[in-house]
């Protein structure tokens, strides 16, 4: 029997000089049956320093990934997702060549069937 993931995300960005906080993501509610078998999770995020926080934020393997594949472009997430088939997708909503929404969209009409994840970044200024 497999055991239930459960995790939420919230990453805070702070400005390397003033050491305010200029930025947040929040990751909520992934939620999912884990069986015996590790999955692919895939970090699609145009901002790259953004993209290695969210894959080193955790650890991954913990919750059975044992392959974190990072995209930075729209086109790049459309090629490894339909490529790779990742169980889990963390998506950010702005990136490089369009919207996470229509990307998550595209690949569900492509067939693709992994959990999507929408991140969003506010600005606390």
């Amino acid at each position: 029997m497999g055991a239930v993931c459960h995790f939420s995300l919230n990453l805070h960005f702070f400005h390397l000089h003033t050491g305010k906080e200029t930025d947040k993501i929040e990751v909520t509610c992934i939620s999912w049956e884990r069986g015996d078998s590790l999955y692919r999770l895939l970090v699609a995020d145009s901002d790259a320093m953004e993209q290695e926080a969210v894959c080193e934020m955790l650890d991954w393997a913990a919750y059975g990934f044992d392959n974190i594949i990072q995209a930075g472009s729209y086109a790049e997430v459309i090629d490894l997702a339909l490529d790779q088939h990742p169980q889990l997708v963390l998506v950010d909503a702005e990136l490089d060549g369009g919207k996470g929404y229509d990307l998550i969209s595209q690949l569900r009409r492509s067939g693709a069937t992994a959990v999507f994840c929408l991140l969003s970044h506010r600005s606390t200024k």
